[in-house]
């Protein structure tokens, strides 16, 4: 496995891990920040009129409302601890949920909140459960995880749709390209 994968699964005797790394938690909340500051110099510094003071204001407010909660979200998540889902005996499990992976039909990713990536698993119950990674991990180690991980522990006819992780779009992109 290659190195930087390997450092943020963790393999121990009877549970794998898959964590984040705190310079990955540190970029998005440099993002949030920055986006807070942003907004800040829309609405004090950027007014010569005020139509223009008004549109400020406007995209200010919200700009605010839809960044707040995601940043309340993922402060949430920060304060947790570093791991984002385990696997250990033969289930999967988050903050919020725990499911048994041979009850898993379907994997594909997605997102929660269209703001983060998640890995959205379906159940013979028809169930639908999505654990985020809030965007913490990179897309190849997800996909190695759940690869490695989650596929072996499930049910052998399972769908796993691969499609909207970014390394895949850029693939068939490149595909396409040569074909042209």
């Amino acid at each position: 496995m290659d190195e930087i994968i390997a450092s943020y699964i963790i393999e121990d005797n009877s549970k794998v891990e898959l964590i984040y790394h705190k310079t990955n938690s540190g970029c998005l909340l440099f993002s949030f920040f920055s986006l807070f500051g942003m907004a800040g110099i829309i609405l004090f510094f950027l007014p010569k009129s005020f139509v223009v003071a008004l549109l400020g204001i406007f995209i200010t407010v919200v700009g605010l409302i839809i960044l707040v909660p995601l940043f309340l979200i993922v402060m949430s998540v920060l304060k947790k601890g570093r791991t984002l889902m385990t696997i250990e005996n033969n289930r999967i499990h988050n903050d919020k949920h725990d499911i048994l992976l041979s009850e898993v039909t379907e994997i594909s990713y997605g997102w929660k909140f269209l703001a983060f990536k998640s890995i959205i698993l379906t159940t013979k119950n028809k169930k639908t459960f999505k654990l985020p990674t809030y965007d913490l991990v990179p897309d190849r180690v997800l996909e190695k995880f759940v690869d490695t991980y989650v596929i072996p522990n499930v049910d052998p006819n399972v769908f796993h749709d691969r499609g909207i992780l970014d390394h895949h779009y850029t693939e068939q992109a490149e595909k396409i390209s040569e074909k042209m």
